[in-house]
């Protein structure tokens, strides 16, 4: 189906926009580095690679992911393939529940495990140890979103295939885990992605214990101690490709795994009836998961606030008033913009499935989803490089909440892409073919055929969008104009201020956050799957 001149010039304009957004700030930023007081030179990259320091500090930090990711595994793949395919006591509760730890930005859980009471058996972790539990902690949600919508997606007649030839075991086995190992995978690479890109974290967990020496912090130091934007390039490289390879498996990995079309010969897999001990050991084995991560770290901040008076000072404080005001609307606007070009942009993808252009659909793809593979830091290296000019334009930008609204841009929207791409792959494509043949010009096609099918997958991806600008940190700490948001006072309270405060502050900042899911899934109970893309 040919597309009319309108359609193809609003799709060219939103990769256009991509482009300009998030691709020029990471080509400005890898050029810069080549600059050095006004000449062309490999200085920074000569002064910053050959360090025997980098390597030490870029082994810590794949330690460290190893780590946290490794833990993120133990957790969530058993309480994945439970809330999936077996029955328990509370099971749809603990369904639900495994998507909390994604509202509580690390700093915030690493924090509130700091003040849980004496006995708390983690209570006194720090060091690498501690930096990786509270990551896995921080990060499981990501194996058990991807690995229980794969187990859900498995045929029974695979399934059913596989128990004739060799028993139910060998069906879980060689069916049920052999398929949901791409989406397992992706999981954890993305996990390991957030966590070797973090630099809150660890900066925290060195002002309490053995300094955690990781190549974010090193970023960081650079640029903003040192003011050497060219050395943090350079210092990134590392980093990004290190990333970079992690992102283009998952990218492989999610080209293994196949949507189908909502049809009659799918059969979903039966549930497994546990005994009495094997359901009370899914039971406990979710319980601890959702004791540590969501119950114990809430508990802690509630029980810290000692009362209502820390509420009430942290709402009538008209710094944290304004915080709170100018974060959810530049969350709310960038959100809302990230759907409008993340539609388009998965339109355009699927436009050339469609039409056999696969390599350039792959390309487009994996472009779109390469801001995941920049380290938060560099991104706004990037951004303030491009912005931070004196020319009116320039200057009203980078000096007002615009940059805001640009940085959650460029770090957030791989996210409506994959989710809009998903739900496009889904739909059949004789539907809209429908609506050209009955004589629905494109738009019309789009607003009365297309939104309204995918508008789970639009809410989901609005939601997503808004749920990550609202935690986002590293990128505010270099900005001048992110200094307003509510990250960044959590950052400041957290390392200069009381602990009542901090902790009614970091409640408000996960009751935001969490404040559309929950909406969402209580109107839409039975939608969740549309955040598991």
């Amino acid at each position: 189906m040919r597309l009319p001149a309108s359609a193809r010039w609003t799709l060219r304009g939103a990769i256009l926009a991509f482009a300009l957004v998030t691709l020029l700030p990471i080509a400005i930023m890898l050029v810069g580095a080549f600059r050095v007081d006004g000449q062309w030179s490999l200085a920074a990259y000569g002064d910053v690679l050959v360090e025997a320091r980098q390597w030490s500090l870029l082994g810590n930090t794949v330690l460290l992911g190893s780590l946290g990711t490794a833990g993120a595994l133990i957790l969530g793949l058993p309480y994945a393939f439970f809330i999936a395919r077996t029955e328990f006591p509370l099971r749809r509760f603990f369904a639900v529940a495994h998507v909390a730890p994604i509202l509580m930005p690390p700093l915030i859980l690493a924090w509130a495990w700091t003040r849980t009471p004496e006995w708390f058996v983690v209570r006194d972790l720090r060091g690498m140890i501690g930096c990786a539990v509270v990551f896995a902690l921080c990060y499981y949600p990501f194996i058990t979103l991807l690995a229980s919508r794969a187990f859900r997606s498995t045929d029974a007649s695979l399934e059913e295939a596989a128990r004739l030839a060799g028993g139910r075991r060998r069906s879980l086995v060689s069916v049920s885990l052999r398929l949901a190992l791409p989406s397992i995978l992706s999981g954890a690479l993305l996990a390991f992605i957030f966590i070797i890109s973090d630099f809150a974290l660890p900066d925290f967990i060195s002002t309490i214990g053995p300094k955690q020496n990781v190549y974010a912090g090193e970023i960081f130091f650079r640029s903003k101690r040192l003011g050497s934007t060219s050395e943090a390039t350079a210092a990134s490289v590392p980093l990004m490709l290190l990333t970079g390879a992690a992102l283009a498996i998952v990218l492989w990995l999610r080209g293994r795994r196949s949507y189908r079309v909502v049809s009659g010969d799918f059969r979903p897999p039966e549930r497994i009836r546990l005994g009495a001990a094997g359901a009370a050991g899914a039971f406990l084995h979710c319980a601890f998961v959702i004791g540590i991560s969501v119950v114990a770290p809430f508990g802690a901040l509630i029980a810290n606030t000692r009362g209502l008076e820390a509420f009430e000072k942290a709402i009538t404080n008209p710094g944290a008033r304004k915080d709170i005001v100018t974060t959810l609307a530049t969350a709310s606007l960038a959100a809302t913009i990230m759907v409008v070009l993340g539609f388009l942009l998965a339109y355009a993808i699927a436009h050339l499935r469609e039409h056999g252009r696969r390599k350039r659909a792959l390309t487009l793809e994996s472009v779109t989803i390469l801001p995941l593979a920049i380290p938060a830091l560099m991104m706004g290296v990037g951004l303030i490089r491009l912005w931070n000019r004196p020319e009116p334009f320039f200057d009203t930008v980078y000096t007002t909440q615009g940059i805001v609204v640009l940085v959650y841009i460029a770090r957030y929207l791989p996210f409506p892409v994959v989710a809009l791409t998903a739900g496009l792959s889904r739909l059949d494509t004789s539907i809209e073919e429908a609506g050209a043949v009955a004589g629905a010009r494109f738009f019309t096609r789009v607003r009365l055929v297309l939104l309204p099918l995918l508008r789970h997958s639009l809410i989901a991806s609005w939601i997503l969008a808004f749920l990550f600008s609202m935690r986002e940190l590293d990128t505010m700490v270099l900005i001048a104009a992110g200094n307003d948001s509510l990250p960044f006072r959590v950052f400041n309270e957290i390392h200069f201020g009381r602990d009542p405060e901090i902790a009614a502050i970091c409640l408000i900042m996960v009751f935001l956050i969490a404040l559309p899911l929950v909406l969402y899934a209580l109107l839409c109970p039975k939608r969740l799957d549309a955040f598991d893309a």
